[in-house]
């Protein structure tokens, strides 16, 4: 969802793009607090390597990698 939106988000926005894209249903009572600590868990333990980027208060965008290449060699 980061990707398609070009933007931004926030957990409850990738959540409910997820729902309406059909590529996630949730039961849980609380979905967009499960995708913030999963978003913010790999932020922690990856750090550069990570997919994501926090970039303000409980928003993320997709972070921009380097080619495999130098990030193998780097």
């Amino acid at each position: 969802m980061l990707g398609k939106a070009g933007e931004p988000l926030n957990g409850k926005a990738v959540v409910e793009g997820a729902f309406e894209a059909g590529y996630r249903r949730s039961e849980g009572k609380t979905p967009a607090a499960t995708v913030y600590s999963a978003i913010l868990r790999e932020i922690q333990k990856k750090g550069d390597a990570a997919r994501f980027r926090k970039v303000g208060s409980r928003l993320f965008e997709l972070a921009k990698q380097r080619p495999l290449l130098s990030r193998l060699f780097h």
